[in-house]
């Protein structure tokens, strides 16, 4: 009876029984997941004595880290490494000799999630295989955690099926299969299956967690079984299941892991745009950005992302591209386990901008998150960046690079069925996989994509196509005048310059000056790449 001892120790003021009283209770309460009781205690003790007090300050660390303050974790870490190479020993009693293995073996665990959050997979495996040695085996939770991390780095230096054979073997061995730990091993299998492409796995294991965890009341490792069952439903284009999936961690927002809750806001947002219902996403966004703002005093750079996405989506491109400048993060070094990728979303805006810099500076950014996803062996992020850097080579007038990346995120997606990743690009890649059904192994897969679309090319931008024009024309840092627009409309039929001067009642020396224009503002140096790129962006109907 934790709570009841620790009224009448706070009642005599004897702060030193109450923080023992804590670390006893420690165990428990971490393996039910409950942080509200650890946010209860906290607020028991004043902070001076929490700071001089190696257990207390690491509980605040976990809880800091369950609210994915993650730096403000990794800060408390150190001032507990700090009190422990002290020796600190003006609180008699606070670490007993059999205590000190079970506290480093959780500082452990939580080092080792700051090295694989930090791309340093071999030493997220190193720390937590270290701390799995030290954690007895009722520390469920914090043993899970420690797997996870163990996971998550072995598929990242590519021994993510030697991972999932020993993850999913020792599940089968065990005969506790609800607590924490056990679900943990799902959990991380779980996660490993969506990075590596194995979406139907992912499928039955995400259940399997959810099966266990809600009879078990255990919120968080419910949460991640929503949330992996949402992004495996997306990225198989069923929006009514993932909805249901992300709906319940929007519900839940209070009570599930911070980062499920976040990525069931962004997933609930993108699925409403996969329906063509964005202005309902705007609600859902509002919502993230409160949740962020309530924790951190600002917005993720996620969800910042979002909000720049959906502006673009609205047809506010100034807005979208206002936030792809202010966008400087390192592209790589950071995860690439969640739903929406910041830097993704930057390439996708600087594509809209129709400026040859700009497309040039999506190329860059998808180049260096390609090498990252391939070296982190991360297919399914693998299959987004293939899929617009296609796009971008396509408007950058790379004709037979853009295919060569079509051709391989298809092949990429055709074992796990992905098919989100290529419809969420719009009308544009809709006619690059026209041009590539038949072609290839992957006939079948592409067939499947383009039935997902949900019109043809010529309709799928929405509105008629003079105003969708006029809309992707005004993008431009300098749009194109109305003569220029007509001279623009004839380019793709291969005319002559007489030809085109001959139709428009001009001289073939005036055509030549708005063909010249033409390539200035559009950012290329040829017909047929001024053509391609008009219809990438959507100035000309596309072909």
């Amino acid at each position: 009876m934790i709570d009841e001892a620790l009224r009448h120790a706070l009642a005599i003021d004897d702060l030193g029984m109450a923080a023992q009283l804590m670390v006893t209770g420690l165990c428990d309460v971490l393996n039910r997941e409950d942080r509200a009781t650890l946010d209860r205690w906290l607020r028991l003790l004043p902070d001076e004595f929490i700071q001089r007090h190696p257990w207390l300050l690491l509980i605040k660390a976990v809880v800091v880290g369950f609210s994915w303050q993650l730096v403000a974790t990794w800060k408390l870490l150190g001032q507990v490494e700090a009190l422990l190479d002290e020796g600190d020993d003006r609180i008699p009693g606070l670490i007993a000799a059999h205590d000190l293995p079970v506290l480093r073996g959780i500082i452990l665990t939580l080092r080792g999630q700051e090295a694989y959050l930090h791309g340093q997979a071999d030493l997220a495996i190193a720390r937590s295989e270290e701390a799995l040695a030290l954690l007895p085996r009722r520390w469920s939770y914090v043993r899970g955690i420690a797997v996870l991390y163990w996971g998550l780095g072995m598929q990242a230096i590519g021994r993510g099926d030697a991972a999932q054979r020993t993850l999913i073997d020792e599940y089968a061995g065990l005969l506790e299969k609800t607590d924490a730990y056990a679900l943990r091993l799902l959990f991380t299998a779980g996660f490993n299956a969506i990075e590596s492409g194995h979406l139907e796995q992912a499928r039955l294991l995400a259940q399997a967690m959810l099966d266990h965890a809600m009879p078990s009341r255990l919120p968080h490792a419910a949460g991640f079984g929503h949330y992996f069952l949402g992004v495996v439903n997306y990225c198989c284009n069923d929006l009514d299941t993932a909805g249901q999936h992300f709906e319940e961690l929007v519900a839940k927002r209070f009570v599930v892991h911070t980062q499920a809750a976040r990525n069931g806001m962004i997933g609930m947002a993108r699925v409403h745009v996969a329906r063509a219902e964005t202005s309902a996403a705007w609600p859902v966004m509002e919502l993230l950005s409160q949740f962020d703002l309530d924790r951190l005093g600002q917005e993720g750079d996620d969800a910042r992302a979002l909000r720049a996405l959906l502006a673009y989506w609205q047809g506010d491109g100034e807005t979208a591209l206002r936030w792809a400048d202010s966008y400087t993060a390192p592209v790589v070094g950071r995860s690439l386990l969640w739903l929406q990728n910041p830097h993704l979303a930057k390439a996708r805006i600087l594509l809209t901008s129709g400026v040859g810099a700009d497309v040039q500076a999506a190329l860059d950014i998808l180049a260096a998150q390609l090498k990252f996803a391939q070296h982190t062996f991360n297919v399914r992020v693998q299959i987004e960046v293939l899929a617009l850097q296609a796009l971008a080579l396509e408007i950058h007038g790379n004709a037979a690079a853009a295919s060569a990346a079509l051709r391989q995120a298809v092949e990429l997606a055709r074992p796990g069925g992905f098919i989100r990743p290529f419809v969420d690009l719009g009308p544009p890649m809709q006619t690059m996989l026209l041009r590539l059904a038949g072609q290839g192994r992957a006939v079948e897969t592409v067939r499947r994509i383009l039935a997902a679309f949900p019109e043809p090319p010529e309709k799928a931008a929405g509105g008629d196509a003079e105003s969708r024009s006029r809309v992707a024309n005004a993008r431009l840092v300098e749009p194109l005048t109305d003569r220029e627009l007509d001279v623009l409309a004839l380019l793709p039929g291969r005319l002559s310059n007489k030809e085109i001067a001959s139709q428009l009642v001009l001289s073939t020396a005036t055509v030549k000056r708005y063909t010249v224009n033409i390539y200035q503002k559009l950012g290329v140096n040829k017909r047929r790449d001024a053509a391609i790129k008009a219809e990438a962006i959507g100035i000309l109907p596309l072909r």
